[in-house]
């Protein structure tokens, strides 16, 4: 999640009634047993993903991701979440394993959405180390003009 979260950064994340796209989000781990992700959440269900150009677009609109560390260098053809799932994505795009490469067989990677059933909370500080302390907001998703 860098830029947005350091490695080795402690973290406070809340149970929500309801999450929204742009949240940083605590999911369990959809390949790992007993592990947790933190990524941001993109994408809700019956929402359109797709990657292009180095930008990501939602229900076909370009979406403005400031705080990417670099642009996109992969592509995603159109993907729709299915009902009960969400899409999400690490903040550093092309380092990141997430919904844009998970599949069950390692071999054959495919997008996948995570069921809203394993979000464990919402981000919302780190509190250590202590020189780190800050609020984690969300960044809601706003369509754009189009990519820079």
């Amino acid at each position: 999640m860098e830029p947005t979260l350091a490695t080795r950064e402690y973290i406070l994340s809340t149970n929500e009634h309801e999450y929204r796209r742009g949240d940083v989000i605590v999911v369990k781990d959809p390949m790992i047993a007993g592990g947790y992700l933190v990524k941001r959440l993109v994408a809700l269900p019956g929402d359109h993903v797709q990657m292009d150009g180095g930008a990501l677009f939602l229900n076909g609109a370009y979406i403005s991701e400031p705080y990417l560390p670099e642009p996109i260098q992969y592509a995603l053809p159109e993907y729709v979440v299915p009902d009960g799932q969400v899409f999400i994505l690490g903040d550093n795009r092309n380092l990141s394993v997430d919904s844009h490469d998970w599949s069950d067989d390692a071999e054959v990677p495919q997008t996948a959405g995570v069921a809203v059933e394993s979000i464990v909370g919402k981000v919302r500080f780190v509190y250590l180390p202590i020189g780190h302390a800050r609020r984690v907001g969300s960044y809601p998703p706003a369509p754009s003009v189009g990519p820079p």
